[in-house]
């Protein structure tokens, strides 16, 4: 029982971070879409 309770909690905390991960992608990816908008309505601007 004990094994595997330890081991439901290594699962958990293994799928807690891969959630924080992908959270953190999708933030990332975010900003970068972000930044890509503000590049482009520069070069519109400029052109």
């Amino acid at each position: 029982m004990i094994k595997n309770k330890s081991l439901k909690q290594k699962v958990g905390m293994f799928f807690n971070d891969k959630t924080t991960m992908d959270r953190q992608l999708l933030a990332l990816k975010k900003s970068v879409d972000e930044v890509n908008k503000k590049l482009k309505g520069e070069d519109k601007k400029k052109g």
